[in-house]
């Protein structure tokens, strides 16, 4: 036992805060899904338009901590 009477031999678990923060979805229509997206009411977090011409979106639901990426599959 350690000086705080814990026998070393019991295992130790903490305990974490776990939440999900983004959901990746593929989409073969950017701006279809967009317009999808906003129509829900969702706030348009980020438009991502790379220098090797793929774009992805990221939508926010209202009162939500998760969003929703969309782009196409590879």
């Amino acid at each position: 036992m350690d000086k705080a009477g814990v026998a070393f031999d019991e295992p130790v678990v903490a305990k974490m805060d776990m939440k999900v923060e983004v959901v990746v979805m593929p989409v073969s229509d950017v701006d279809r899904a967009k317009e999808f997206y906003a129509r829900l009411g969702w706030r348009l977090d980020r438009d991502f338009r790379f220098a090797n011409g793929l774009r992805a979106i990221q939508f926010t639901p209202s009162s939500s901590g998760c969003s929703s990426g969309s782009a196409p599959p590879k």
